[in-house]
């Protein structure tokens, strides 16, 4: 049968000893908690980061097909601001908003890069992210549609 214990039967007395335990048990279990906290932060963070960089992704594809859309509609001339596809290429503003997690960053519009006609070649870089998603990379669109990062001195 399990033993019961009372202050009763112990005199009224707390167990030193036990008090002492749990007293370096709990700093030493909080200290593991923070270290793992620690090693797996890192990890948690980079779903989030992934997230971001693909909803962007997905925003400058869009803007890029809006925009061939427009070209197709106005005789091979693109949009002189994003603006311009503002009804009927794309639903609203919020497409051409740059997201990055950082609350100083997001909301920033994405940057028109002007110039391009039909005879532009696919590889004309259309949109660009106006901050790095990475270390010295940019997320860029390109006409043909495809969007990729690339190093701040363009490759």
């Amino acid at each position: 049968m399990a033993e019961k214990f009372s202050q009763e039967e112990s005199g009224g007395r707390l167990d030193f000893g036990f008090v002492v335990k749990v007293l370096v048990a709990f700093p030493v279990v909080l200290g593991g908690l923070a270290i793992i906290t620690v090693l797996l932060s890192p990890s948690i963070k980079t779903p989030r980061d992934k997230a971001v960089m693909l909803a962007n992704c997905n925003s400058m594809k869009n803007i890029a097909l809006a925009m061939r859309n427009y070209s197709s509609d106005w005789d091979g001339k693109y949009p002189e601001k994003l603006d311009d596809l503002v009804p009927e290429y794309v639903d609203d503003n919020d497409v051409f908003l740059f997201q990055s997690g950082k609350k100083e960053q997001d909301g920033v519009r994405f940057l028109y890069l002007k110039g391009v006609t039909d005879d532009s070649p696919g590889n004309t870089p259309l949109v660009k992210s106006p901050f790095p998603v990475s270390k010295g990379k940019w997320l860029v669109a390109y006409k043909d549609g495809h969007v990729e990062t690339v190093e701040e001195n363009g490759n």
